[in-house]
């Protein structure tokens, strides 16, 4: 049996993730973007070099320049949102970065459960091909 106390704790943070979900949409609509730059067994996100969490500008930069060059991945806006979790200095701050963190995993999921089985199917294609099977 949960407590009252966990179910209103846990309520107000998916509260704030919601209200982070509706800036997000208000500022860039619904976003559609490429899961990662080439297929899943060549994904940003297996050489992610852990020392480099120290300089959460580097995320942004990437982020940045990824889609100033019609590159930008879901990963580089994840990877972003997570590099600025380690630039944090208060306990406040923490909060809203993983905030942000969670709302844009929703975002992305929003976007994977709306693409068309078509894409799906094209997408798997794709990795076979690039991966020789």
């Amino acid at each position: 049996m949960r407590s009252t106390f966990s179910q209103t704790l846990t309520e107000r943070v998916l509260d704030r993730v919601h209200a982070e979900r509706v800036r997000q949409i208000e500022k860039w609509g619904h976003q559609h973007h490429p899961d990662f730059a080439g297929n899943l067994k060549n994904n940003p996100l297996q050489r992610v070099n852990l020392h480099n969490l120290k300089y959460p500008d580097h995320y942004k930069a990437a982020c940045d320049l990824a889609f100033e060059n019609d590159k930008g991945t879901w990963a580089h806006i994840f990877m972003e949102e997570v590099g600025e979790v380690f630039g944090t200095r208060t306990k406040e701050e923490l909060s809203e970065e993983l905030i942000q963190v969670a709302a844009v995993c929703v975002s992305w999921v929003e976007d994977l459960d709306t693409r068309e089985e078509t894409n799906d199917e094209e997408e798997n294609k794709e990795t076979k091909e690039a991966d020789g099977s």
